[in-house]
């Protein structure tokens, strides 16, 4: 039976560690894009209230065209910040599918003999030590 060493144990610790902050990461992307979709609706209800009580009241298109346009403006800020939240949400998710990916092939490359010094060479856990990288890096 193969028994995990006190460093692989350690390894496993701080690889869920990693994952489990980047799944917070994602929960939070996800929880403020819904705000910003929230967001959206209120303005966009409020601001067809608002030009419907000017053109019926006032009459004024000048003032029409610039509710408008500030409507416009604040809709296509609000499309913005959902979009990026979108991208950041998606290059998280690549993220750990490559992680996952990678630790799943050098945990293999690690039962081979002589793993000490093939696990220096070995391509898939360089990139596994990038990806883990660039996790902590998005999860602060």
């Amino acid at each position: 039976m193969h028994r995990l060493s006190a460093e692989r144990i350690n390894s496993i610790s701080r690889s869920s560690s990693s994952i489990s902050r980047a799944v917070v990461a994602v929960e939070v992307v996800v929880a403020a894009a819904a705000a910003a979709v929230v967001v959206v609706v209120v303005v966009v209800v409020v601001v067809v209230v608002v030009v419907v009580v000017v053109v019926v009241v006032v009459g004024t298109v000048v003032l029409v065209v610039v509710i408008v346009v500030v409507v416009v403006v604040a809709v296509v800020e609000e499309v913005i910040v959902v979009v990026v939240a979108v991208v950041e949400l998606a290059v998280v998710v690549i993220l750990l599918q490559t992680r996952v990916a990678y630790s799943t092939k050098s945990q293999s490359a690690c039962h081979e003999p002589d793993s000490v010094n093939r696990r220096n060479r070995d391509p898939h856990a360089l990139r596994l030590r990038w990806v883990d990288r660039s996790l902590q890096g998005i999860a602060g």
